[in-house]
């Protein structure tokens, strides 16, 4: 069963990250490459518009919560919590987006995150979602904050040189 456990993680993490990208693009075509960028186009600073986007990505999610797809033990407190969470991670698929000019890179990030936490639900059993559940737990912020503290001190956020075409749908 240990040996099965661990071939799911491993094929999680090779298969898993392209293959979510494929159903996240969508979702960072809208988010990010959309209103992220426009947001900034109409003049909200890239902080603003990072911040914005996430919460607002994040309180798309409501349904999912209410429905108990995600923090099935607090579908009340999970609503805030996620949009935290959405916050947090929007800020980093955002840098993503801006840093790298396509769309592709946060789409296979986000993939990422999807096949991850999803495969590494095989491992946690009994878990308190909103406490300890993965990435969009309290526990789970801690990394994710660290990360954009270090963006920040290591000056990679915000990104300096930002070109806002029309549409940034690239290969």
């Amino acid at each position: 069963m240990r040996r099965f456990a661990f071939g799911q993680l491993g094929i999680a993490l090779l298969i898993g990250p392209p293959l979510h990208a494929l159903t996240t693009i969508g979702e960072e075509v809208g988010w990010r490459d959309f209103l992220l960028r426009r947001l900034i186009r109409v003049g909200f600073d890239q902080w603003g518009a990072l911040l914005i986007s996430g919460a607002i990505w994040g309180v798309w999610h409501i349904p999912v919560i209410l429905l108990g797809l995600e923090y099935s033990n607090h579908p009340f407190l999970g609503i805030p919590a996620f949009i935290v969470y959405a916050t947090l991670v929007g800020v980093i698929l955002g840098w993503l987006q801006l840093a790298s000019g396509s769309v592709w890179v946060p789409a296979v990030a986000h993939g990422s995150i999807n096949a991850i936490q999803r495969a590494s639900l095989v491992f946690i059993t009994g878990d308190d979602g909103l406490i300890s559940g993965g990435l969009g737990s309290f526990i789970g912020w801690l990394p994710l904050t660290a990360f954009i503290v270090w963006l920040v001190r290591s000056r990679h956020l915000p990104v300096r040189d930002v070109s806002l075409p029309e549409t940034a749908i690239r290969v």
